[in-house]
């Protein structure tokens, strides 16, 4: 992040030649735009702004549930397109998004390589099923130019570099619900260093890998340069942890529950049945995610423990404390989840799961030590 914003900050406008260039678009401010795009230019200088932008993140829509499905299942295919450098530009002004492009020093052979393998792809090789971390619309053009310099940059970035999970993560900060949703279900693989180069799934980090990336003494990269709008801001360095937020909300929603059982029975088995629902559902479409292989090998399955199908025991634990409010059994079904919760907790602090469990265990074993109390058994009337 640091290499990109001094990229930034001392490329200038593009005066741009003849040959190819990376271009990085920043992020947006959507859910699909979060973490930036990737696109390859070949700038003719008798083509001016006709020159093509090739973009391997096209796909065809079609109605949400099959869309849907075939997201989830990571069988949409996905394939190449191109457009001109001044329509590309223009959307991305209209979005107020930066663009910045990379000139790569190639040789006429290198070049010659890297337009082979864009035509290719052009006439029909270009298709693929689209994947978080390889293949995506970052991965094939970083693959295209890697084949171009005859793997070169994958021998220079094979140490240690950052962890999907990471990465993903902290773009996606700005969006709590896909936050959320992905902290949940981040591993400890997932959350494992992985090569610079498989790192480079994401623009940002192919855009600082290839600027400090060198070949025979010289940058790979040979000038930088914006088009079009001012930069985003960029993102943090690290993604948010929300301990705090989180384990407010727990703290909160113990209280609602344990106060409940002063209003009576009948709002204590409410209590049980909305947390049920919550916690259930929630970690049935968890499960549900990860067995599909959506975000595999993202998911990491060690947070079921906190939340899971399991916890749609607290649906018959609320309407059987409803029916029967001087029973032990509500109360025991609470517990068994609890001690679930606590299972998952202890294998992360031992280290066996991913870390960054905290704030989501206080967000959910708070409120079923409410629930706990709220559910206990009551005197029958008149004893």
């Amino acid at each position: 992040m640091l290499t990109f914003l001094i990229g930034l900050a001392l490329a200038g406008d593009c005066s741009l030649r003849d040959g190819a260039y990376l271009l990085t678009v920043e992020p947006g401010d959507g859910v699909q735009t979060l973490f930036g795009h990737t696109a390859l230019l070949v700038y003719d200088e008798q083509q001016a702004g006709y020159s093509p932008v090739y973009d391997w993140g096209r796909f065809d829509y079609e109605p949400f549930p099959s869309l849907a499905w075939a997201v989830l299942t990571m069988t949409k295919e996905y394939y190449l397109a191109s457009k001109t450098v001044d329509e590309m530009v223009a959307r991305y002004d209209r979005e107020g998004r930066g663009v910045v492009a990379q000139r790569l020093d190639l040789s006429a052979e290198e070049a010659d390589v890297l337009s082979k393998a864009v035509a290719e792809d052009l006439n029909g090789g270009g298709q693929f099923l689209y994947n978080w971390y390889e293949p995506n619309c970052t991965t094939m053009v970083r693959d295209h130019i890697d084949g171009a310099v005859g793997g070169d940059l994958r021998a220079q970035l094979q140490d240690p570099g950052a962890s999907p999970a990471g990465e993903v993560l902290r773009h996606a900060g700005p969006h709590l619900p896909l936050w959320l949703g992905l902290q949940w279900g981040s591993g400890r693989v997932a959350r494992a260093p992985v090569s610079r180069f498989d790192a480079t799934f994401l623009p940002e980090q192919l855009h600082d890998e290839l600027a400090g990336a060198s070949r025979g003494g010289r940058p790979l990269v040979e000038d930088t340069c914006t088009l079009g709008a001012v930069p985003y801001p960029g993102v943090p360095n690290v993604g948010p942890s929300r301990v705090g937020w989180l384990g407010l909300v727990g703290l909160l929603w113990a209280l609602l529950l344990a106060g409940s059982r002063r209003v009576g029975a009948a709002a204590a088995g409410a209590g049980a049945v909305g947390t049920g629902l919550v916690l259930g559902a929630w970690g049935s479409a968890a499960l549900l995610v990860g067995s599909l292989g959506t975000f595999a090998p993202f998911w990491g399955h060690h947070n079921l423990f906190l939340a899971s199908p399991l916890h749609l025991l607290l649906l018959v634990a609320g309407g059987w404390h409803l029916r029967r409010p001087e029973a032990t059994g509500p109360m025991g079904m609470v517990a068994v989840c609890i001690a679930s919760g606590l299972l998952g907790l202890g294998w992360s602090a031992l280290g066996a799961f991913a870390d960054g469990n905290l704030g989501l265990a206080l967000a959910t074993l708070l409120p079923l030590s409410g629930l706990a109390w709220a559910v206990s058994p009551r005197p029958e009337p008149g004893s």
